[in-house]
């Protein structure tokens, strides 16, 4: 209402700070030799040049081995 033209634009790095804590924090049992993994597989699809390489990274990174061993993973 105060700012009806306004745009929201996300910090890239807030985003991966996020998800990077999501990732470290305990109660959802992420191993931490997958952690590396799944985060540079987010990395991918953040800062992917076009929406079509977007969409076929995060395509790559929902089929991947280590984003099924953890259904509550952020990008399934």
């Amino acid at each position: 209402m105060v700012w009806p033209d306004s745009v929201l634009k996300l910090c890239h790095f807030h985003i991966m700070q996020s998800v990077w804590r999501w990732l470290w924090d305990s109660k959802h049992e992420i191993a931490k030799a997958d952690r590396q993994v799944l985060m540079g597989e987010f990395r991918k699809v953040l800062y992917a040049q076009t929406e079509v390489l977007a969409a076929q990274l995060f395509d790559d990174a929902v089929k991947s081995a280590t984003d099924h061993e953890y259904s509550r993973y952020p990008l399934l």
